[in-house]
């Protein structure tokens, strides 16, 4: 489950990054491993809906790709 229903698109998650900024500065996102979990999640949510849709899939896929890296060296289970 998304951490902010107000987050959710149809398919369930977050629609833009945008929205993300705001629920981060908002503390939607719990402090520890289930903030970080959730987060990287949304964020893939994020990134995957942009490659499905084919809307700038090869710029989505490369951020989506230095995102998960840059969470890998935070947490090794986000690989």
């Amino acid at each position: 489950e998304i951490a902010d229903p107000e987050l959710k698109a149809l398919t369930g998650g977050p629609l833009d990054l945008t929205t993300m900024g705001r629920s981060l500065d908002s503390g939607i996102y719990p402090l520890g491993r289930q903030g970080w979990e959730t987060f990287a999640r949304d964020m893939g949510f994020v990134y995957n809906r942009f490659i499905v849709s084919g809307k700038k899939k090869k710029l989505a896929q490369k951020h989506l790709n230095e995102v998960c890296a840059m969470l890998a060296k935070i947490d090794q289970s986000l690989q």
